[in-house]
This record gives C-alpha cells, sequence and structure tokens, in this order.
C-alpha cells in the first residue's frame, strides 16, 4: 500500500537475500482520488530504488479497481469489497508468474484490533483466532503474514532507522469506521487506565 507496514516488510525482505525474485503488487482502490494515484506512484519509484541496488529481481504490478461501484453493485460494505479485491488480485498475480508464497504486512497492532472488534461484535473460538498467520490460498500458494507479532512503534522505529519514508493513509483517520474508533479511542484507553501491555495480550489470547 506504501504505508508504514507494508513498507517495512518489503524493506525487511530485501535486506535477506533469500528470495531470488520478488513482485510489488500494488492495487489502487480509486477510493482517494489523487491520494491513491501518489500512493500508487510512491510504491512504483520505491520498488524501483530497492530494485537497483538488490541482487534480487524486482518487479512491480499495480491494478486499478473501482472498489465504491464494486462494493454498491453487490450490496457490500466497502472495507469488505476492498479485501476482497485485494485478494482476488494478489492471488492472480501469483499465480500469474507462478510464485508460490504471498506476504502481508499486518502487525501485532492489526491482530488486538481485530480481536478486540471481534470480541465487542460477538465471536466463538474461531472469532478469537483473529488474523490467521498463514494460511493456504490455493495448491501451491501460501498466504504469511511475519510481522504479526511486531508491533506498529517497532515498524516505525526500523523505518526511522533506515531513514525510510512512507505513506500515510488518510481514510485511518476516518471515525466512522468501526477499527478506527478502536484504534483511537478504545485500544488507548485500555493502554492508559488498565494495561499498557493490553497489545501483547490481544495477541497472546489470538
Amino acid at each position: 500500500s506504501g504505508g508504514p507496514d507494508s513498507v517495512a516488510l518489503l524493506r525487511a525482505i530485501v535486506s535477506q537475500h533469500v528470495y531470488p525474485s520478488i513482485i510489488v503488487a500494488h492495487l489502487n482502490h480509486r477510493l482517494r482520488g489523487r491520494e491513491s494515484d501518489e500512493d500508487e506512484e510512491f510504491v512504483r519509484q520505491l520498488t524501483g530504488n530497492l530494485a537497483e541496488s538488490s541482487p534480487a529481481t524486482i518487479q512491480f504490478i499495480t491494478r486499478h479497481v473501482d472498489v465504491l461501484s464494486q462494493a454498491k453493485n453487490r450490496r457490500q460494505n466497502l472495507e469488505a469489497a476492498a479485501r476482497q479485491e485485494r485478494y482476488r488480485f494478489l492471488r492472480e498475480v501469483a499465480q500469474a508468474h507462478q510464485a508460490h508464497l504471498i506476504v502481508t504486512g499486518h502487525t501485532a497492532d492489526d491482530q488486538a484490533e481485530t480481536v478486540l472488534l471481534r470480541l465487542i461484535r460477538g465471536c466463538g473460538l474461531r472469532g478469537l483466532r483473529g488474523i490467521l498467520p498463514r494460511r493456504q490460498l490455493a495448491p501451491q500458494l501460501e498466504l504469511r503474514r511475519p510481522l504479526l507479532r511486531i508491533t506498529r512503534a517497532q515498524i516505525l522505529d526500523y523505518l526511522h532507522s533506515l531513514g525510510q519514508h512512507y505513506r500515510n493513509d488518510s481514510s485511518n483517520r476516518d471515525l466512522r469506521l468501526a477499527r478506527n474508533r478502536i484504534r483511537a479511542h478504545i485500544l488507548p484507553l485500555l493502554r492508559d487506565q488498565f494495561n499498557p501491555k493490553v497489545t501483547t495480550h490481544l495477541v497472546l489470547l489470538a
């Protein structure tokens, strides 16, 4: 996306010199106009810069999808429609290039928010698992989330140590979205007044 989590993930993967071929897949949701296009251009330039200095083959692939229209046509929640389109895109790119692994930048904070949101809405043990660290998407194609135990604060410290810029998604400040209210209000309240390690404990619960 160009946000701190996915940028940190990309920088970490490239620095390990493990994978000879890396595809940076970016889906432009067309939800924030010029800002969405600037995110795309940022990721394109970052990929190009990393490709110049890495022994790995690193390529950038993007697709534009009008997610708002998709959600309206399906009578679907916008967040759900965007998530569905992202994973469809990632799977299609991976299969087209015979890739066996998809990685995404979900962090411990994402996990804590997910578990708390599901608790509030009502869930059983299956819901308490939160975001799964790995999942089989198709034969010979696995999804992994290697940052699920890494906090957003650690991500930002890592990027700062590299002098690496990133993009901020303005929609993350939209408090009409339940996840954003949990991020902005509920988790800070729990950390300040109940337990400063609440994020860690919610991750361990998952």
